[in-house]
């Protein structure tokens, strides 16, 4: 789950908003990053519960790059709910290796 955060500048849909989130990452731009998404920002795996000041305290390009991470594909981005305040897209995506293997 991402929280993120929209403005009149931003984009009017949530999916649009999904695929600017993409683009800011493949971009390594932790600045737009944290502009888009709200705070503090919460990830939580396997159970497992982590919480940051902002988005851009969370991601680690560095060591996603160590990793082999060298950018994501957003496959499907579709909205799920939405109402005046919230909205829930369903998002498919892969991360890629400089070699373009998933």
């Amino acid at each position: 789950m991402v929280s993120l955060c929209a403005s009149a500048k931003e984009p009017n849909t949530p999916e649009a908003a999904i695929e600017q989130y993409f683009e800011h990452f493949n971009k390594k731009n932790k600045q737009a990053l944290v502009e888009v998404t709200d705070s503090p920002f919460v990830f939580v795996i396997g159970g497992q519960v982590n919480t940051f000041n902002s988005y851009g305290d969370a991601v680690d390009f560095r060591g996603m790059e160590a990793s082999g991470w060298a950018y994501s594909e957003l496959h499907s981005n579709k909205l799920i709910y939405a109402d005046e305040s919230t909205a829930m897209v369903a998002v498919n995506f892969s991360r890629y290796n400089k070699s373009n293997e998933p």
